[in-house]
C-alpha cells in the first residue's frame, strides 16, 4: 500500500481486510470466535429486497457489510423450530447448526423494522465475541461455536421463566386492564344515541327527523354536544366525526334535530349512514380518554416498550431499582427545600430506572417535581 509505484501497490482490499481481522484476532486471543457459513442466495436475497447495492460482491458481503452489520450481535434458539435466531444492526438471519462443520448455516437473513429490533435485542441474549462470516464451499472452521450452541440454548430455556413473569402480570394487572375495558363498553352503552325517522341536508346543515333520543334528553343537549357515527372494520371500531349540536325545532308535529356539519367532513361516508339509518351517537371519545391511555401504559408495559430500565420486572419485585450517585453537590433553586425533599430530589436525579415521591397532601410533592 505504501509503495512508490502504483502497479506494485495492493490492489485487494478483501486480502487487506483479512489479514488486519487475523492481525486483531492474534492479538485478542480470549476473545471467542463464531463462524456463519453463508451462500450467494442470500446475498441476491438482500439485492432484490434493495437492502444492498447490485454491484456488491461475495467477498465484500462476507468480508466487509456481514461483519459490519452484525459487529454487535443478539442470538436465541428457537426450540420449537430446532432454529438458531440472530439480530444484527438491521439485518435477522435464521441459522440451522451442521454439527459435522461445526457451522452456523445461514437460511434466512432479511432487514426488519426498527421496533421489532429493539424488542428482540430485549429478549435475545446478547453474544460476546468475533463474527465471522465464511464462504459456503468451508469444509468447516476452528471456532467456538459448539460453545455458542450451549449459551444460546441456555438462554432459551431461561426466557421459559417468562411464562411465570407473564403470569405474574396478568395477575396484577389483568383486572385492572379488564375493568377498564367493561369501563369503555359502559360508557358507550349509556351514551346518547340518535334515532331518526329521516334525514336532510341543507347548506351544511344534517336535519333528522327524531324517532327515539335513548339515554338522554333533548332538553340536555347544548352546542358543545358533538355528534358521530361508528362503525367496526375487521375487530377494530372506527369513528367518523359529523358535528356539533346547533338547534331543535318543530314541524308538523315532529321534532327536528339540527346539526352544523363540520368542514371537510367525509360526506359521502356520512350519506351511507344516514341511508342505512345507522344510529348517530353523543361524541364519546373524550369520556373514555384516560381508559384509553391507561389500557395503552399497561400494554406498553407488558411488551417492555418502557424507556424506564427493567420497569416491568420491578414492578412485579423481580428486580429492586438501583440508584447511581453521579453528582457529588446539587445546588437547590428553591431556597425553602427541607432535607427531606433535598433528599428525594437527590434520589430521582440517581435513580437508573424509577423513582417513586410518596407523601401526604401538603408535603411539597410539587415542589420537589418542580425542582427536579
Amino acid at each position: 500500500m505504501l509503495e512508490t509505484e502504483p502497479k506494485d501497490r495492493l490492489n485487494d482490499i478483501n486480502y487487506a481486510i483479512n489479514c488486519f481481522q487475523k492481525l486483531i484476532g492474534d492479538l485478542n486471543v480470549n476473545t471467542s470466535k463464531y463462524c456463519f457459513s453463508i451462500n450467494t442466495y442470500r446475498l441476491e436475497d438482500l439485492k432484490k429486497d434493495n437492502v444492498i447495492e447490485d454491484n456488491m460482491t461475495y467477498p465484500q458481503f462476507i468480508n466487509n457489510f456481514l461483519p459490519n452489520e452484525f459487529r454487535k450481535i443478539y442470538g436465541t434458539y428457537d426450540n420449537n423450530e430446532n432454529t438458531f435466531k440472530f439480530i444484527g444492526d438491521k439485518l435477522y438471519m435464521e441459522c440451522n447448526f451442521d454439527n459435522e462443520k461445526n457451522l452456523f448455516i445461514v437460511t434466512k437473513i432479511y432487514e426488519i423494522l426498527i421496533n421489532r429490533t429493539i424488542k428482540y435485542q430485549k429478549l435475545y441474549c446478547e453474544i460476546e465475541g468475533k463474527i465471522v462470516f465464511v464462504d459456503f464451499r468451508d469444509r468447516g472452521s476452528l471456532s467456538n461455536n459448539n460453545k455458542l450452541n450451549i449459551i444460546l440454548k441456555n438462554h432459551s430455556n431461561n426466557l421459559k421463566s417468562l411464562e411465570t413473569k407473564t403470569k405474574l402480570f396478568d395477575d396484577l394487572f389483568g383486572k385492572w386492564q379488564q375493568s377498564l375495558y367493561d369501563s369503555i363498553e359502559t360508557t358507550k352503552e349509556k351514551n346518547g344515541k340518535i334515532y331518526y325517522k329521516n334525514y336532510n341536508l341543507i347548506d351544511g346543515k344534517l336535519i333528522l327527523v327524531l324517532k327515539q333520543y335513548k339515554n338522554n334528553s333533548i332538553d340536555n343537549v347544548n352546542t358543545d354536544t358533538r355528534f358521530l357515527f361508528e362503525e367496526k372494520i375487521e375487530g377494530r371500531i372506527a369513528v367518523y366525526p359529523v358535528g356539533s349540536y346547533e338547534d331543535v325545532s318543530f314541524e308538523n308535529n315532529e321534532i327536528n334535530i339540527i346539526i352544523s356539519l363540520l368542514p371537510n367532513i367525509k360526506l359521502q361516508k356520512i350519506k351511507e349512514f344516514l341511508d342505512n339509518c345507522i344510529e348517530l351517537q353523543e361524541d364519546y371519545i373524550y369520556k373514555i380518554k384516560s381508559y384509553k391511555k391507561q389500557i395503552n401504559a399497561i400494554n406498553a408495559l407488558r411488551n417492555d416498550e418502557c424507556s424506564s430500565k427493567n420497569l416491568k420486572d420491578i414492578i412485579l419485585e423481580l428486580e429492586t431499582p438501583s440508584a447511581i450517585p453521579s453528582i457529588k453537590s446539587l445546588k437547590y433553586n428553591n431556597a425553602e427545600m427541607n432535607d427531606s425533599q433535598k433528599e428525594a430530589v437527590k434520589k430521582s436525579i440517581f435513580s437508573d430506572s424509577i423513582s417513586l415521591i410518596q407523601g401526604p397532601p401538603g408535603t411539597g410533592k410539587t415542589k420537589v417535581i418542580n425542582v427536579y
